[in-house]
């Protein structure tokens, strides 16, 4: 997620799964490479202010890194 100022991703130790999957705002941080302290404030501070939500995958260089995704029944949950 990319506000103005930040951009904002999910903590390595959140694991994603082949499946459905739910990312929330409170678990999105900046400078997450920094799984071990992650920087305050997380993406919720900032959700009014979103630019765009984008989707990266991550490479390696010991193996092939497979990908396949859709994105799906994507929606703002009011409070």
């Amino acid at each position: 997620m990319e506000s103005a100022t930040t951009e904002f991703c999910n903590l390595p130790t959140k694991k994603l799964t082949a499946g459905a999957n739910t990312v929330l705002f409170s678990e999105l941080f900046s400078a997450c490479h920094m799984a071990a302290n992650p920087p305050k404030p997380a993406a919720e501070t900032a959700q009014s202010a979103l630019i765009k939500i984008v989707w990266q995958v991550v490479t390696n260089t010991e193996a092939t890194v497979p990908f396949g995704f859709c994105v799906s029944n994507l929606r703002a949950l009011r409070k």
